[in-house]
């Protein structure tokens, strides 16, 4: 990556919400790596064995967001990126509570949609850990289910990804999604 600057920007519209309402988690499975086809910084495609990956798509509420931090050392010449945040999921069953087991033990990719359906890619180096922490809350109003600490390193910042007619990642190669109604 070339070290000189290449453009400016102009204050943009104020046109951009915060928050994530959506998002999807993509296994890194060792042994089945993964085909990455990108342009700039936009995914345009993921393929694994010359097939279509599988998503896992989780919707979600208020409250969520992943940051991303630049750390940039001048005496060693090195630049990595910390990606942190919280997902929330609503309700605490025996089914979800084994798929939050696997969600721990899984390196993952993290897809996320902004509130203004915008996504991002966390973690497409090298995945994600995700440690969940199930609550069934204190008073009446609390949360009463997971929250999903999201925390990893890459060597690149996030990448950004089409959102298809349907509302999903845009790849060439057609991916499967998984949602809660399979």
């Amino acid at each position: 990556m070339a070290c000189e600057l290449t453009k400016g920007r102009f204050e943009p519209c104020k046109e951009f919400i915060g928050g994530v309402k959506k998002f999807w988690l993509l296994p890194i499975v060792s042994g089945k790596p993964l085909t990455i086809s990108k342009s700039k910084k936009e995914i345009e495609d993921i393929t694994t064995d010359g097939n279509g990956v599988t998503f896992y798509e989780y919707l979600t509420n208020k409250g969520n967001g992943i940051e991303e931090t630049a750390n940039v050392s001048s005496d060693n010449g090195t630049v990595f990126y910390t990606i942190s945040g919280t997902l929330t999921l609503r309700g605490l069953d025996a089914d979800m509570q084994e798929e939050i087991d696997r969600i721990a033990r899984a390196n993952v990719a993290l897809f996320v949609m902004t509130n203004d359906n915008k996504i991002f890619v966390y973690g497409i180096n090298g995945g994600l850990d995700i440690a969940p922490k199930g609550s069934t809350g204190t008073a009446k109003g609390d949360l009463q289910g997971y929250t999903l600490a999201v925390s990893g390193e890459d060597v690149e910042s996030a990448y950004t990804c089409g959102v298809s007619n349907d509302g999903r990642p845009d790849l060439t190669t057609k991916p499967t999604f998984i949602t809660g109604g399979n």
